[in-house]
Parts: structure tokens; C-alpha cells; sequence
């Protein structure tokens, strides 16, 4: 009988000591559950904020290349204004050699 209340205490020992670590256990469970909740949760934002800065970078890129054509018409505008300016310039050169030359003509006879 003796033997047996050994027994039925070494049986109550090990049941107290896996009430422990079932309770350490499930401690342990609910730390990595908010854990995960709390990751989740971060990849959820990260995912949105990823999902926002993609989208600025298109309507960036938009803007960028309205902005690139834009210039590129002003810079063909402004390439005609300049030609049409150097055959002004041109124009008045002539008139004004012509101009000197009657001038000079004038003056000599």
C-alpha cells in the first residue's frame, strides 16, 4: 500500500508539474498570438503605405513626363523664335550694309 501511495504521489507530482508547463505553455501561446497579431497588423500598414508611395511614384512619373514634353515643345518654340530672330538680324544687316553703302556713295559724289 505503501508502494502505492508512492506511486499516487509521483502521479500527482507529475500531473502539478504538467499543470505548470500546460499554463507556461498557454502563456506563452497568447504572447506569440499577439505577437503575430501585432506583425500582422504591421504588414497590413506597411503593405498600405507601400501600396501609396507606388501610387505618388506613378503620379509622379506622370507629371515628370507631361513636364519633359512641356519643355520639349517650349525648347522647339524657342528654337524658331531664334531662327526667325537670325533672319531678322540678317534682314536688317543687309539694309543696313545697303544703307551704308548709298551713304558712302552719297558722300563721295
Amino acid at each position: 500500500m505503501e508502494e502505492e501511495v508512492e506511486k499516487l504521489s509521483d502521479v500527482i507530482d507529475k500531473v502539478g508539474t504538467l499543470e505548470r508547463l500546460l499554463q507556461e505553455l498557454s502563456q506563452r501561446n497568447s504572447l506569440l498570438c499577439c505577437d503575430l497579431q501585432r506583425q500582422q497588423q504591421l504588414v497590413q500598414e506597411l503593405t498600405q503605405r507601400k501600396t501609396s508611395l507606388e501610387e505618388k511614384l506613378s503620379l509622379d512619373t506622370r507629371e515628370a513626363l507631361q513636364e519633359k514634353a512641356w519643355l520639349a515643345e517650349i525648347s522647339s518654340l524657342m528654337y524658331e523664335d531664334c531662327a526667325l530672330i537670325e533672319e531678322y538680324l540678317r534682314e536688317m544687316r543687309k539694309q543696313n550694309d545697303v544703307s551704308s553703302s548709298m551713304t558712302s556713295s552719297y558722300l563721295q559724289a
